[in-house]
C-alpha cells in the first residue's frame, strides 16, 4: 500500500464498494478543539457522519495490554505495528489489517468493525519507531 500524503488522503476500502475517508475540520472544532468528519461512501451515494467528541485525556490513552478487544465498545486508535502492539498483531494475523507494516514508511489504516463488536480501528504505524513517530505526528498535525 502506498502511504497517504496526509490524513485527507488516507483511505481504507473495507468491503467492495465501501470507502471510509477521515478529514480533520479545523474551522468547526468544538470547544475542546476536536472535530473529525468521517465520510462513508457507497457506489453513487455519499453518506456523511459528523459528530463532536469530548475527550477525557486520562481515559484516552491505554497500553495494548489494558484493552480487552472481546469487551471493548469504543473505536480504537492503535499506535505501533504488530511487533510492539499486540492488538495490531491480532488484526494482522486474522487478515483484517492488510498493510505490510514491516516495510511501511508510516501510514494509517482504517478498519471498519474488525472484531464484529461495533467499533472501528485506526492503526497508525510504520516499519520502525521513527516512521511510526512521523506517521503519528502527521496525524496530530492534521487534527490541529
Amino acid at each position: 500500500a502506498v502511504a497517504p500524503a496526509s490524513l485527507l488522503d488516507a483511505r481504507y476500502v473495507g468491503t467492495p464498494g465501501m470507502a471510509y475517508v477521515g478529514q480533520a475540520i479545523k474551522d468547526s472544532a468544538d470547544k475542546d478543539g476536536v472535530y473529525l468528519k468521517i465520510n462513508m461512501s457507497t457506489a453513487g451515494d455519499t453518506i456523511k457522519y459528523t459528530a463532536n467528541v469530548k475527550i477525557d485525556p486520562v481515559e484516552l490513552i491505554k497500553l495494548d495490554i489494558e484493552v480487552n478487544t472481546a469487551t471493548n465498545t469504543r473505536n480504537l486508535v492503535l499506535v505501533g505495528g504488530p511487533v510492539y502492539n499486540s492488538i495490531v498483531k491480532d488484526l494482522v494475523d486474522m487478515g483484517a489489517s492488510t498493510v505490510d507494516w514491516a516495510t511501511s514508511a508510516g501510514e494509517w489504516e482504517w478498519i471498519a468493525d474488525p472484531m464484529a463488536k461495533g467499533y472501528d480501528v485506526l492503526i497508525v504505524a510504520g516499519a520502525n519507531r521513527e516512521e511510526t513517530r512521523m506517521a503519528a505526528e502527521d496525524l496530530v498535525a492534521m487534527l490541529n
